[in-house]
């Protein structure tokens, strides 16, 4: 084996302080100052300043300087610079007095200098004012808040940035406070602290993958504050360790605020965490207000190096639970001696070597061991910082721990567990040292002990110590542990196991080793509130313009406009139009000329009178001067066709070849010329070409009643006709790519659907089944890219999301799943929020004309005297005005707590430009299209399955939130709407405080809809399946609109027998369901069971409302009542569909019951309406053949049944019928 590379090392860097000035400087005695700053780093002073002569209005320049040697061989160097200041000591130094030998000096404050922003990459320098925090006891400390604050301007500046790695990143991990503890929990028991630790992650400068190891983090110290201790306003952060002489508001970070206590259940709404439902939410309100708590409010940073990065991301994808332990901790006041402990030891049979562990056994307790499990997934949703939120204490258990993290067990991976190496120890036992030297002992913790501050010498002491501790550690062990933090938790989990294995008899536990004592953290409902932040997105959001220019890249865009033609061919294009515009100078020359001649009609056609006219014309011309302006005219454009077409710009050599080079140029100009006067004259009257009498949505819904008779190739000549009249319509393109996805030609639809993208690039139809197509393909990347960039363009398309979740779901991307599903349920309940909004405003503006009506009356049919008009409509317009302020109280009131947010809202509501963005994007759907008669838009799915209550009652005074808190919203609403609401089942508990507008349909049900109208069949099918499966995911489970959507699907894959099971599921849930029996009826009519399929037909006809695909319903019904010989029932019902959407199959099918019968004007007149429609229908000519055979009109019946085996009769049995006709009546056949 060969040795390992050696990695190198970066140089030192120097990290230089600078104090450059302060303002409102001021000292105990009087305005003039005398001071001086120091700068320590991790209690290592860097330097103190010279004495400065500072008054209390005036800035003061220090102009001090101190540098940080910052050693990369230190692996914990950017860590300790991440979570770690500079202190800044603002020190007074006041004048000798008698008998003195020297000055005495005084701590006024301090100021804590985050290098964070040195951290980011690139940085090199940064300048920041802190505020100068009061020390306890100083002369600063009770200044009235009307003073301006005391300053300090520092800057932070290195020769090479510290961070070169882009791919770095720095964690923050806040954990604020616990809140409802178990009820054991005494605020007056003072000896007791509480731990949280959680593992990190960790590696240092140039480490591979392998190196990486867990890091574990630790915040000690927390306080138990009864309900009545109010935190101070703002809450700011604590830094972890600020360092060993941080005094007063300095172990503050500067700018950074935890939020606010939230005040209402709304505010918990936008939170990450586990209690955020209603009913967690109000619990929550009520903990945080009147039960104890536990406070941290600590922020820890950890900088991770890009394998780190790396391994926090490989974590979450694992396992998305990030657990946190929790510990109470008792400290004894008066550890053993090193003498007595020996003396125990030798009493208690144990060698004397375990003195030290002993003692600080019984110096460090812990109990209630807790774990809380915080979902971090969210960190890898594109473009996602920061999560907080509250989550739930467990008692720690071992088997839960490993299923939940896929991580080892804590107790047995961590140094200090019986099983650490020598040189772990070590650590461990210095650090927990540290920790319980740096533990905070109330809000305010300072350097001193309880009782007073340290005796001189002890912090040098306690230094000394550590260095050495320190040193052996190095010696021991190459991956030392130096944080604090780190080797405090290291120690706390020791201490922990000891604990149970020494003391087993005193602490009571079941058979899954869970602490029964922890066990209190549930009969609590304890819960922590934590927040994890990132400097940078462990995954970035994909920028809108790189997903336009990805999109091109795939399909090029088509350009709006024609090109310009360039060079030759604009020359001639630019002569033709001369050309165009000297003809038409001379004709109204020659019009004004001869004006008398053309209106008497009295122009001599002979050769000499037209010569005379060409003669008189000639000499207008050149005596006005008009024929050298034409020539001038055409000058211009002949001189570009010799520069561009025939590239001449120097003389010629000769004058041979001059004459050479103008005759060909003249017998261009002469053929040019003739092509230009073509485009304007003509001597023959061209036919002009009729306007269609079928527009675009008539041919859509043709092709699509010819798909229903499964008739493939005449909606294909359908839909192309469509894409001819406009292929610059990208609509067009989108519904023949459905079409051929359909027919089973999916290349045909790839195609189809590049053209829809290439013409519009935002297209969300296109850019959705592009993507679908893709993902059926199995071509993962693009379709990626298209369904991300359909939700980026689209962020509130509930189809969008949903597709982008069942991409990720396909490729096994489960938090991208959860992100997608998550805003698409979003989008479908803000969806609902505007649609029960926009009911509301419709109500309110119908009680308040009925209102006005109601006054109006009132005072026509009042008593009183009214003896003017103008009283009249005085008191019309204060009952009005009374009405509409009435209204918009109760619309303040009902909507929103705050007017803006309800501006917001309506202003959102009445902004949305894609709340129908998938149905509307073809120009104008047809009304009788089973699409647009099933969801005029995309998101109809989010109409309110209840109508609202009536924000009014009937005197039109406000029903206010807090009047009505307590009220369900059948309760809270009175009048019609509110009897209307209980009617639906609102729900009649009095505990329901508020209602949410509810969406009618799910996420998966929307789209599998639309899935379904695309015929992507097979996506369908897997939203579908969610549906069923994810019932607490955005699933409905096995509602009435799944199997109606479930025995479509099977019926458009032509599985006829699960279709019918299906659609009798759908039967039994509502019986009264036209939809249902509709879907039945369709399943016996491709089965070819007439009967069955006509009883449920007629099923569908009796109800009200009917199913919303009616046309196809009146055609297959009246095509069985004509099978059947019912041949009034067929015509009723064929005008029944004409009448709703008219076409071609429609009025045949009513020309056919006619002419049986017998009433032939009618079924002629019926025959001509469809031959309108459609003429290259071959039965409409054959029947139009009967009829004309029938009246004895031989020419036009011969015609007739000449188109129609013109354009494909293959019906034999219609064939015989014309056949056995003609020869009856002895004409209409070409042969006789």
């Amino acid at each position: 084996m060969g040795e390992p590379v050696a990695t190198s090392v970066r140089e030192p860097e120097v990290v230089s302080v600078y104090v450059n000035s302060g303002r409102n400087l001021r000292g105990s005695r009087g305005e003039v100052l005398t001071a001086a700053v120091k700068a320590e780093f991790n209690g290592v002073t860097l330097g103190e300043s010279a004495r400065v002569e500072c008054g209390e209005s005036d800035a003061v320049d220090f102009d001090f300087s101190a540098t940080y040697n910052c050693n990369f061989e230190d692996a914990n160097l950017l860590d300790e610079l991440a979570y770690k200041p500079i202190i800044v000591t603002l020190i007074e130094i006041l004048p000798k007095e008698k008998k003195q030998r020297e000055e005495k000096t005084m701590i006024l404050g301090q100021a804590s200098v985050d290098i964070m922003p040195l951290l980011i990459q690139g940085v090199t320098s940064h300048r920041q004012t802190v505020q100068v925090h009061a020390s306890p006891g100083s002369a600063i400390e009770n200044l009235s808040p009307e003073i301006p604050k005391l300053e300090l301007d520092v800057t932070l500046s290195v020769t090479q940035p510290l961070v070169t790695e882009a791919e770095s990143n720095v964690m923050a991990i806040t954990v604020e406070n616990l809140y409802s503890p178990p009820d054991s929990w005494n605020p007056a028991h003072q000896q007791y602290t509480y731990s949280i630790t959680t593992p990190i992650p960790y590696a240092g400068v140039g480490a591979t993958a392998d190196e990486v190891k867990d890091n574990m983090v630790s915040f000690p110290a927390g306080v138990i504050k009864t309900a009545h201790d109010k935190e101070p306003m703002p809450r700011a952060k604590k830094w972890l360790n600020p360092g060993p002489n941080t005094l007063g508001n300095a172990i503050y970070i500067p700018g950074k605020l935890a939020p606010e206590p939230a005040a209402a259940v709304e505010d918990y709404e936008h939170e990450d965490g586990e209690l955020k439902d209603k009913t967690e939410a109000e619990w929550r309100l009520e903990a945080e207000s009147n039960k104890n708590k536990v406070v941290w409010n600590t922020e820890r940073r950890c900088f991770l190096q890009p394998v780190a990065v790396s391994k926090v991301q490989t974590q979450i994808a694992t396992s998305r639970y990030w657990p946190f332990e929790l510990w109470r901790v008792q400290q004894s006041k008066e550890p053993k001696t090193k003498k007595a402990s020996k003396s125990l030891n030798r009493s208690a049979g144990r060698p004397s070597g375990s003195a030290t562990r002993a003692s600080r056994e019984d110096e460090v307790q812990q109990s209630f061991h807790g774990i809380v499990y915080v979902n971090t997934a969210k960190l890898l949703y594109p473009g996602i910082k920061k999560i907080r939120g509250a989550f739930k204490v467990h008692p720690y258990n071992e088997a839960e721990y490993f299923e939940k993290t896929k991580r080892a067990s804590r107790l047995e991976a961590r140094p200090g567990s019986g099983r650490q190496s020598p040189g772990n120890a070590g650590a461990a036992e210095g650090g927990k040292r540290d920790a319980m030297a740096g533990g905070a002992k109330g809000d305010k913790p300072t350097t001193g002990t309880k009782d007073g501050p340290n005796p001189p010498g002890t912090q040098e002491k306690q230094k000394k110590e550590g260095t050495k501790s320190k040193q052996r550690a190095d010696k021991q062990s190459n991956e030392r542990l130096a944080n604090t933090d780190r080797t405090s938790g290291a120690q706390l989990a020791h201490g922990h196991h000891a604990q149970q294995q020494a003391s087993q008899g005193a602490k009571d536990e079941d058979h899954d080793g869970v602490d029964l004592e922890a066990q209190q953290y549930q009969e609590a409902g304890s819960y922590v509130v934590v927040e994890i932040e990132l400097v940078k997105p462990l995954v970035p959001k994909k920028d809108p313009n790189f997903l336009v220019q990805s999109v091109a890249q795939y399909i090029p865009p088509r350009p709006r406009f024609p090109l310009r033609t360039n060079g030759a061919d604009k020359a001639v294009d630019d002569f033709h139009s001369q050309v165009v515009n000297v003809v038409n100078l001379i004709l109204e020359q020659y019009s004004e000329l001869f004006a008398e001649e053309i209106s008497n009609g009295r122009r001599e056609q002979t050769a000499e009178g037209m010569k005379k006219r060409y003669q008189t014309l000639i000499y207008e011309l050149n005596t006005s001067g008009k024929y050298f302006a034409f020539r001038e005219q055409l000058k211009y454009s002949v001189i570009k066709i010799v520069r561009e077409k025939y590239l001449r710009t120097t003389n010629f050599d000769s004058q041979a070849e001059l004459q050479k080079f103008l005759s060909e140029l003249y017998v261009f100009l002469i053929d040019e010329m003739h092509k230009g006067l073509a485009k304007v004259l003509s001597l023959e009257d061209q036919t002009p070409v009729p306007e269609p009498l079928t527009d675009a949505d008539q041919l859509k819904h043709f092709a699509r009643e010819s798909e229903m008779n499964s008739n493939m190739q005449l909606a294909d000549q359908f839909y192309l006709e469509r894409i001819s009249r406009n292929k610059k319509e990208p609509s067009y393109w989108f519904d023949y790519a459905c079409f051929n996805l359909l027919n089973g030609d999916i290349t045909k639809a790839v195609e189809c659907t590049k053209e829809c993208v290439a013409i519009d690039q935002k297209n969300l139809k296109g850019l959705l089944l592009y993507g679908i197509l893709m993902l059926v393909d199995e071509k993962y990347e693009p379709a990626e890219i298209f369904l991300e960039a359909a939700t980026n363009f689209y962020s509130d398309c509930v189809e969008a999301w949903t597709v982008l979740a069942l991409y990720y779901d396909a490729i096994g991307n489960d938090i991208g799943h959860e992100m997608a599903i998550e805003q698409a349920v979003k989008v479908n309940m803000q969806l609902a929020a505007d649609e029960h909004m926009k009911q509301m405003e419709i109500e309110r503006a119908e009680q308040v004309a009925r209102e006005m009506a109601e006054a109006a009356a009132a005072h026509a049919e009042s008593p009183n005297d009214l003896t003017t008009p103008d009283g009249a409509a005085e008191v019309a317009l204060e009952d009005q005005n009374q009405t509409s302020s009435d209204v918009q109280k109760s619309a303040s009131g009902a909507a929103q707590p705050d007017d803006a947010e309800a501006v917001d809202l309506n202003a959102s509501a009445a902004n949305r430009s894609t709340s129908s963005a998938l149905n509307n994007t073809a120009a104008g759907a047809s009304n009788s299209s089973a699409n647009a008669a099933k969801r005029s838009s995309v998101n109809s799915g989010a109409k309110v399955t209840a109508t609202s209550p009536n924000p009014t009652s009937k005197d039109g005074k406000k029903k206010g939130k807090d009047a009505s808190r307590n009220q369900t919203p059948a309760a809270a609403g009175t009048g019609k709407a509110a009897d209307q609401t209980a009617d639906e089942g609102m729900g009649e508990d009095e505990g329901e405080e508020d209602w949410e507008p509810q969406p009618q349909q799910s996420i998966y049900m929307i789209t599998a809809q639309f899935l379904l109208d695309i015929n992507a069949l097979k996506l369908a099918d897997r939203a579908l399946s969610h549906e069923l499966t994810s019932g607490t995911h955005g699933g409905g489970g096995a509602s009435l609109q799944y199997h109606l959507s479930l025995a479509r699907l099977n019926l458009q894959m032509g599985n006829l027998r699960q279709a019918e099971k299906s659609a009798r599921q759908a039967i039994s849930i509502d019986f009264k369901s036209g939809e249902a029996w509709s879907l039945d009826g369709h399943v016996h009519f491709v089965r070819g069971e007439s009967e069955e399929a006509r009883v449920s037909y007629e099923r569908v006809l009796s109800f009200s409302p009917p199913s919303p695909h009616m046309h196809s319903i009146y055609l297959r019904l009246a095509s069985i009542y004509l099978k059947e010989g019912r041949f009034e029932d067929a015509k009723c019902t064929y005008l029944l569909a004409c009448r709703d959407s008219p076409s071609c199959t429609a009025w045949h099918g009513v020309g056919v019951a006619c002419y049986r019968l017998g009433t032939l004007p009618e079924a002629e007149d019926a025959l001509c309406e469809a031959n309108i429609l459609n003429n290259r229908d071959p039965e409409v000519w054959a029947y139009l053949t009967l009829v004309c055979l029938q009246t004895g009109r031989s020419f036009e019946a011969e015609q007739s049944y000449k188109y129609a085996l013109k354009v494909g009769l293959n019906n034999d049995s219609l064939l015989k019928e014309i056949h056995d006709l003609q020869k009856q009546v002895g004409f209409g056949d070409p042969s006789f």
